[in-house]
């Protein structure tokens, strides 16, 4: 079957499968005749010989020949409206049924090229017309007549319009949920433009927070109230600053395959200032949070993508604090990191 252009909005597997499915049934070839002029797309296995001979016959008069150029047809590509049996320029019998979507006509199915059972003699006047209006030479002629007498002759009844007219609806549901779904990809890419216009747009002033809050932290006096709510401020905006990267980048890889760039990563340090930023929270809920301890360790540099590690540690410790039950006088909650070696793998268990 041939593949229609994408302006056809037609998806070419599924038009293929269901047409070929009408033709093998019914012994009939299908057409599909775009709205535009666009290529049109037909079933090849059933179309009569007589038709194939006859578009290379007239080609060579009339390069860039269309078959729906001498079909009544013509009239079907320009009003795409009509439906029901036509016979073609050429003799041949067959139904039009239009696709319609949201009121508009995106083109027109038509299935048959067969004669017509006790119409036999109108399919050969209707060639000689064809064979004096384009001056068909003899050989050529007798060629065409005598592929017009091997064309199936067939029952009116054969045309199974109410199943043509079925596989038009399928096909204009088919079409309907593409665009549906054309649309919603469209919102999701507005969307991620958004998410990432707005993230930068947060990103700015809480970096900005961030490096305030380290020189009040770095200032104030140890060991005081005010050294503490330095701390406690630093660590939040530290952790927004993280999700507010987390989702820009995210965004940009999606939207726009952003390169990726590798590096080697220190693991160990990234797990040590995960755990930091979590210490007093997990304080608050009577949850201590172990440094990482290091065992008979590989150096702790592994190649990977930086940002994705700092999530993964960052949703770790976060969840393993915010899931923690709170300590009692009998029970102490904990938590702690272990940094192993095992084979050529650096090992990081969390009890």
């Amino acid at each position: 079957m041939c593949v229609p252009g994408a302006d056809q909005k037609l998806d070419p597997t599924f038009t293929e499968a269901l047409w070929e499915l009408y033709s093998d049934a019914t012994k009939l070839s299908v057409v599909y005749y775009p709205a535009n002029e666009g290529e049109h797309l037909y079933e090849s296995r059933h179309w009569p010989n007589f038709c194939q001979e006859l578009l290379r016959i007239v080609e060579s008069k009339k390069p860039n020949f269309h078959c729906s150029e001498k079909c009544t047809i013509t009239e079907i590509r320009r009003q795409h409206k009509v439906k029901g049996f036509f016979q073609c320029h050429a003799g041949l019998w067959c139904y039009a049924q239009p696709v319609e979507v949201d009121g508009k006509a995106i083109g027109t199915f038509v299935v048959g090229h067969r004669r017509l059972k006790g119409r036999e003699g109108e399919s050969k006047k209707a060639l000689e017309r064809m064979l004096a209006e384009y001056n068909i030479g003899e050989e050529d002629s007798d060629t065409l007549r005598n592929l017009l007498e091997k064309v199936d002759v067939v029952d009116e009844n054969t045309f199974d319009n109410s199943l043509v007219e079925k596989f038009s609806s399928l096909e204009r549901y088919i079409i309907m949920e593409h665009q549906r779904a054309e649309i919603e990809h469209q919102r999701a890419v507005d969307f991620k433009h958004e998410a990432v216009s707005l993230a930068h747009e947060f990103l700015l002033p809480i970096q900005s927070i961030v490096a305030d809050a380290e020189n009040l932290f770095n200032e104030a006096p140890d060991k005081s109230e005010f050294k503490d709510i330095a701390e406690d401020v630093l660590q939040e905006v530290t952790k927004l600053s993280f999700i507010a990267e987390n989702i820009r980048g995210n965004v940009l890889e999606e939207r726009d395959k952003y390169r990726q760039e590798f590096s080697n990563v220190n693991i160990y340090r990234i797990i040590s200032d995960t755990v930091k930023l979590f210490r007093k929270q997990a304080k608050r809920k009577k949850v201590i949070i172990k440094d990482p301890v290091e065992k008979n360790v590989l150096p702790p540099y592994i190649e990977a993508l930086e940002p994705h590690i700092k999530q993964v540690f960052f949703n770790l410790i976060h969840n393993a604090v915010k899931y923690s039950y709170t300590s009692t006088e009998e029970r102490e909650r904990y938590i702690a990191v272990t940094c192993s070696s095992y084979k050529n793998f650096y090992r990081v268990e969390m009890d």
